[in-house]
């Protein structure tokens, strides 16, 4: 009896555009699960590819063997099973409908080892006599990996370009000096949280920018109602650029601190009938399924009901996800999450820098954060506990996605919530 398992690789996605099949070798048999993150090869290049389907099979063994096994627990397989949707619903390979709910970089994070196999002093010693014999820069490279034992392709450019590189290691490999190894690189570190504090600044100066820089206007408006802000958050709408203006200008500063420091829990806001029959309905719904289609003109009131809805969920175990339209509505979104609940609410979207939004996404995968807001992507965030999805402004066009997967963020919501259960 052999383990088979079906591999979705987004490797030349206009050619591979259905899953492959591979074995699994015994001693990796209890690392590989659905959803695993494996290293395979594919048309003589290896590649990280998403294990979507585990078959027993007895006849087909003169198959391909995984390589190695990345993550064991990569992607839910709630969320695999929402990949098979998209691609079925939305006609695109599934390689690159899954692609949609990895983080960034995810390919880029593939990295070529080289390590250094002779021990003890007798082994030693007739590897750098072998390798003085080779040519340059043979015996340099040999000295530092027995100084480093395990090196990345990248630390040893120094000692040659690619071309000469190349050869170099292969000859040291041939003489079995060498073992090549691939490794899954740590997910980019974002950096510090920065904020975004604004100085006093007279009236004349916020109507002077109104009329030739009203974006920063915006930004100093909001700062002044709302206390300072989280500079991703102020960028998400327009880049960084305004925020690198202002701070020229001498109008704000940009500082570094938690997000602890600033947190504020304001009372409870009484709701009134219509408002406190929504969250009922809704809050009966938790862990049953169901949804809702909450109706009022702006200024009713349904910032409120979203916010008891996640109040909700949260005393009773689960996740939230509250999804708006556009990048520039997240801010005054997270603000009034957190003030009203006293949780810390993690954004994730497309304008995030690399670094921040894959350490949000690692977060958010490993159970760390209960709240997340942001822009339709956000619908793929991997809360391991969802229990709660709210889109405001559902209707709007924003929330159709115009490159593949060309998707309905209001139809996938309700896919996940389906197969969250």
């Amino acid at each position: 009896m052999y383990l088979l398992i079906e591999v979705a690789v987004n490797l030349a996605p206009g050619v591979i555009d259905r899953t492959l099949t591979f074995l699994v070798p015994p001693e990796l048999l209890p690392r590989v699960h659905k959803g695993s993150l494996v290293l395979v090869e594919v048309n003589k290049q290896l590649c990280a590819g998403l294990v979507v389907d585990l078959i027993v099979d007895t006849d087909r063994t003169r198959l391909k063997a995984i390589k190695d096994v990345l993550e064991e627990k990569f992607l839910a397989p709630q969320l695999i099973e929402l990949g098979r949707y998209l691609a079925s619903r939305y006609f695109c390979p599934l390689s690159v409908a899954l692609a949609a709910l990895l983080p960034p970089a995810t390919g880029r994070r593939l990295q070529r080892c080289w390590r250094w196999l002779p021990q003890g002093k007798k082994e030693v010693d007739a590897a750098f006599s072998l390798a003085t014999c080779l040519p340059a820069p043979a015996a340099a490279i040999a000295a530092y990996l027995d100084s480093h034992g395990l090196v990345t392709e990248g630390q040893l450019r120094q000692f040659a370009r690619r071309p000469v590189l190349t050869r170099t290691l292969a000859l040291l490999q041939a003489h079995g000096l060498l073992k090549e190894e691939w490794h899954w690189r740590p997910a980019p570190r974002r950096r510090q949280q920065r904020w975004v504090v604004a100085k006093k600044v007279a009236a004349s100066t916020v109507e002077a920018l109104q009329k030739r820089a009203p974006r920063q206007a915006t930004i100093l408006e909001q700062l002044h109602k709302h206390g300072p802000q989280p500079a991703a958050l102020l960028a998400a709408d327009g880049g960084y650029a305004a925020l690198r203006r202002l701070a020229d200008r001498g109008l704000i500063e940009i500082t570094e601190e938690t997000l602890s420091e600033i947190e504020v829990t304001a009372p409870p806001v009484k709701l009134n009938r219509y408002q406190a029959k929504a969250v009922d309905r809704i809050k009966a719904a938790l862990g049953r399924g169901g949804y809702f289609l909450l109706h009022g003109v702006t200024g009713s009131g349904k910032t409120e009901v979203y916010i008891n809805c996640v109040r909700e969920a949260l005393a009773e175990g689960y996740q939230a996800l509250v999804l708006v339209p556009e990048h520039s509505l997240i801010p005054q979104m997270v603000e009034r999450l957190q003030h009203g609940l006293g949780v810390r609410v993690t954004v994730l979207h497309g304008n995030l820098p690399v670094g921040e939004r894959s350490e949000s996404w690692e977060q958010i995968r490993r159970g760390e954060v209960q709240v997340v807001t942001g822009s339709r992507s956000a619908v793929f965030a991997p809360l391991p506990h969802l229990g709660l999805i709210i889109i405001d402004e559902e209707h709007a066009g924003s929330y159709k996605q115009d490159a593949a997967p060309r998707y309905d963020t209001r139809e996938v919501a309700i896919k996940r919530g389906q197969l969250e259960g």
